[in-house]
């Protein structure tokens, strides 16, 4: 897998021509490789601790209703020191979906690298293990399924909008619909995550598995169901085991990106 991180970093150089002016410089390649291999086996991954990002630009500590005072936001994992200064420097690593304004990101010079870079980030999440989440997968609060679903949807919508988007750059918009979390209409998430919480309220060995389904959930989330349920699982609970197993089948199987696409047109 040493591969997929060379060619990243190669990749993202060809990319990055707007980096000039960070405030502050990198470590050499080799440096920046050994921090992707510690953030793949750190529990944490990318983030340093969980925060609340209100609407209004207040960051705050973890509890809730934090920000209803300021006219309320989202709770994810706050960056390590490390990923702000690469994100400084061009290469656009551990995207938080909940966070991003479709408008502001598409005024930004540096919005198609970006999207370029974020596409790539998505394809090594799948093809390497979880990548820089690999372990972050399981750190409870790192990420919300329903904000990130939401967040990578209003970015699609924001680019179809755009007819260049649809005429010139269709290749990129196609891999951006097939990457980015999106959902899809009727998907059934909700019950999805609650069906999870039920079954790790009885069964408490459960939980690391329900955190994984909560903050990261993906396809290959219904394998690792079906085996716990053979090996660890209680009787009683089988049939919701299964049930889960199948919903999570249901919302990530593999689709035609055509037709995504074609619906993402029609709502706007």
């Amino acid at each position: 897998m040493k591969a997929f991180v060379a060619a990243f970093f190669f990749f993202v150089t060809l990319l990055s021509p707007f980096a000039a002016g960070a405030k502050a410089p990198l470590p050499d390649d080799t440096t920046l490789r050994a921090w992707v291999q510690e953030m793949k086996k750190s529990p944490r991954g990318p983030f340093k601790r969980l925060r609340w990002f209100c609407n209004d630009g207040t960051i705050l500590p973890p509890k809730k209703y934090a920000c209803r005072e300021h006219g309320g936001g989202v709770q994810h994992g706050e960056w390590t020191d490390r990923i702000k200064l690469m994100r400084d420097n061009g290469y656009y690593i551990a995207n938080v979906y909940a966070d991003i304004n479709s408008e502001t990101f598409l005024k930004d010079p540096a919005h198609l690298p970006m999207l370029k870079q974020m596409i790539l980030e998505k394809f090594l999440i799948v093809a390497d293990d979880g990548w820089i989440f690999r372990k972050a997968r399981y750190y409870r609060g790192s990420l919300q399924t329903e904000d990130e679903t939401r967040g990578g949807r209003n970015l699609l919508l924001g680019l179809v909008k755009d007819a260049d988007w649809v005429q010139r750059r269709f290749t990129v918009l196609r891999e951006a619909a097939r990457f980015l979390p999106h959902g899809y209409r009727d998907a059934p998430i909700s019950e999805m995550r609650q069906l999870a919480l039920t079954i790790a309220e009885i069964d408490k060995n459960f939980e690391t598995l329900r955190v994984k389904i909560h903050v990261h959930p993906e396809l290959s989330d219904a394998v690792m169901v079906r085996a716990y349920a053979e090996k660890s699982g209680i009787s009683e609970l089988f049939s919701q085991y299964e049930h889960l197993a199948k919903i999570i089948e249901e919302v990530y199987r593999p689709r035609d990106i055509g037709p995504a696409v074609e619906t993402l047109l029609k709502q706007i």
